[in-house]
């Protein structure tokens, strides 16, 4: 396996002002313009889809899919969607998290004959994001064998879980991908290099429109004369970790104005040969 990692990133901007024609509905599995973060998680059983969203009244919701190393060979990480994963998948999982209706905290469910679910969020703490920050774990348990195991109560998880063996191979994260409403900056975080690391990206499009990227405050790269330069690749170095940072604005600068409606921009960075990468 490519040890390169991906961090897409989709972007659409807010308005002042509401646009003329209204919006397509959102996906059934989400409602209002939520915040969405998606991870790939390759393991010995097969690649899990993991998408939490945040809407604006402050709800949340997780939807795991697992599918099989070939299906991701041949779908493209970037195009997918809810909808299409969830036809498809061998595992299906959906759990609600919203603020103004009763949810369990902690449970588990039995997804199929050789397959669970656990999860305990009773101390988890969100921030802005879709994804809690800490104090939460969710565990699939396939055939005996801890299947998938993210967030940062471990102990918890195995203690809970205990008739699952550790995995043979460690699972690994194979993409992010983030898709946030905003105006002009978004930023993210990371792990490579050895540590944790925030990534900013500044779009401005006035007259003098450019493309800011940068590392805990620090500029990495500058697009300038970007209404020429819309869509690009370039390779950055940092820290010694080659980053490959690719970007696509084309629809954030002009569909907006044609249309009237807000645009979208999407961003890639690939982070190659960094034994590091956080998992």
């Amino acid at each position: 396996m490519s040890p390169s990692r991906n961090i897409p990133a989709w972007l659409r901007p807010t308005s002042d002002h509401p646009p003329p024609h209204p919006r397509q509905s959102p996906s059934p599995l989400v409602s209002g313009d939520p915040n969405l973060t998606t991870c790939l998680y390759q393991t010995d059983h097969g690649v899990f889809y993991l998408t939490w969203s945040r809407t604006f009244l402050g709800g949340h919701s997780l939807n795991l899919f697992l599918h099989s190393q070939d299906y991701y060979n041949r779908s493209s990480p970037l195009s997918f969607s809810s909808a299409d994963l969830s036809l498809s998948s061998a595992v299906s999982f959906h759990l609600n998290l919203n603020t103004l209706a009763f949810w369990r905290r902690r449970g588990s469910r039995s997804v199929s004959p050789k397959i669970q679910v656990f999860w305990d969020l009773t101390r988890a703490k969100f921030d802005s994001g879709s994804e809690p920050r800490s104090g939460f774990y969710i565990a699939v348990v396939v055939d005996g064998e801890m299947g998938l195991l993210v967030g940062d109560s471990v102990k918890e998880a195995y203690s809970r879980v205990k008739s699952a063996k550790p995995p043979t191979n460690p699972q690994a994260l194979l993409l992010r991908k983030e898709h946030v409403f905003g105006a002009r900056v978004f930023s993210t975080k990371a792990r490579f290099g050895g540590k944790s690391r925030e990534i900013s990206i500044d779009c401005r499009v006035d007259e003098d429109a450019r493309l800011c990227f940068s590392v805990d405050s620090k500029q990495v790269l500058q697009i300038k004369r970007l209404r020429w330069k819309f869509r690009g690749n370039e390779k950055v170095e940092i820290d010694g970790v080659p980053v490959q940072i690719s970007w696509d604005v084309y629809n954030w600068l002009f569909q907006s104005k044609s249309s009237g409606e807000g645009g979208h921009a999407v961003f890639m960075f690939r982070f190659e040969s960094d034994p590091e990468a956080e998992e």
